[in-house]
């Protein structure tokens, strides 16, 4: 602009020294002429354009300055986004309140953003209400709905809820999970098969033949679910149970994929009617598959209490306390040893206080909520996740 004002000055002194006609433009308005030289004009036409920037100048300025406030706010609301899904992936629920604070210091309540931040960090009915109310989010407020209801087991709200859905909206991958999960809690098998296929491209491939072996059993189809996925406890269980002459084979091959506590028993029970010396080479045989492992010693430790072998019992015992932590079913096991073996029963009731004060281990628990039940479950009581109960 200061070499535009220069040039004009420029012009002009060049237009008041150059007075030769060739030089001098005329212009007429009306009866009026004026005489101007070329330069002159030029400088006027020039004066004219830089006057009109000096004017325009304030509005480029102020405009400038509120692009520049535009682009700080969309930086902040990047980095506040950038710190709700950094806390959602931490699961660091500490954080949330006051990101639910801040969530309206950087949005209005009237926009969408603002109701799907508070849906993830501080789910309420309201909240889903709410979504209910935007075209863009009613599929996120039936599913806000849809895990308040699964969560309270409630599958016939679920059920209204999914069906209250456009067929279109039902082809949504979340909703045909849903459907399958729905199946799952009404337990109705022969459905959940059918859901189970459609998710067939979108899931791992063990995750679904581990989905499809369990409801296969809970079809009755025993066999196909064992050649399906024979690595899956309550599988193999029973697989043994439908095949009594087979049962020690079966749950001998299950013992080297997935040895634990419902196994042995069910092999122990397998070996009943055998002799003493029979029982224990069977058992023998059995944890060698899987030397040093907690079930293989207590399984060596509970065979050689049943065939009155103490000593030995209690040395396998010791030796898993040096690599394992106490637990009440070794504590009573070690009181059986001391009473067994030796007539010790003081010993044996200070390894019985010691088990009071251990939490009992159950034979399933839910590897999600940490749920134990006495027996296996389908689908987990307390947090509905299916196919998650493990032996403890």
């Amino acid at each position: 602009m200061i070499l535009s004002f220069f040039l004009i000055c420029a012009l002009l002194g060049l237009g008041a020294v150059i007075t030769n006609e060739t030089f001098f433009v005329t212009l007429t308005f009306r009866n009026y002429q004026i005489y101007l030289s070329v330069f002159t004009f030029v400088g006027m036409v020039l004066g004219i354009v830089w006057l009109w920037n000096l004017l325009l100048l304030p509005f480029r300025l102020f405009r400038k300055f509120s692009l520049w406030r535009q682009q700080s706010k969309q930086d902040q609301k990047r980095i506040f986004l950038a710190s709700v899904l950094e806390a959602l992936a931490n699961q660091n629920k500490e954080q949330y309140p006051l990101l639910v604070k801040q969530a309206l210091h950087h949005f209005k309540k009237e926009e969408v953003i603002y109701w799907v931040i508070l849906s993830l960090l501080q789910p309420s009915e309201e909240v889903y209400q709410k979504l209910l109310t935007f075209p863009s989010t009613v599929l996120g407020g039936i599913y806000g709905f849809l895990n308040m209801a699964e969560g309270m087991g409630n599958t016939t709200e679920m059920r209204n809820l999914l069906d209250s859905l456009p067929e279109k909206q039902r082809q949504v991958l979340w909703v045909k999970q849903a459907y399958f999960q729905l199946s799952l809690m009404e337990g109705d098998w022969e459905q959940a098969c059918q859901y189970l296929e459609t998710l067939k491209k979108v899931m791992p491939k063990s995750e679904y033949k581990r989905s499809r072996a369990c409801c296969l059993m809970m079809m009755g189809q025993v066999d196909k679910a064992y050649k399906l996925d024979d690595t899956q406890a309550p599988i193999v269980l029973a697989k043994a149970k439908e095949n009594p002459e087979k049962a020690l084979k079966i749950l001998n091959a299950a013992w080297k994929k997935t040895p634990c506590q419902e196994i042995y028993n069910a092999f122990k029970s397998a070996l009943s009617g055998k002799t003493d010396e029979e029982k224990m080479k069977a058992v023998k045989a059995l944890v060698k598959q899987n030397k040093g492992n907690r079930f293989s010693l207590l399984a060596l430790a509970d065979m050689n209490l049943e065939t009155g072998n103490a000593p030995k019992a209690k040395d396998i015992l010791e030796e898993y306390l040096e690599n394992f932590p106490l637990t009440q079913q070794v504590a009573l096991m070690m009181a059986k040893v001391e009473r067994q073996g030796w007539k010790h029963e003081e010993a044996a009731l200070d390894w019985e206080k010691k088990a009071l004060n251990l939490q009992e281990k159950t034979g399933w628990i839910c590897t999600h909520c940490g749920h134990q039940s006495g027996k296996w479950e389908p689908v987990c009581p307390a947090c509905h996740l299916f196919n998650g109960m493990i032996p403890n």
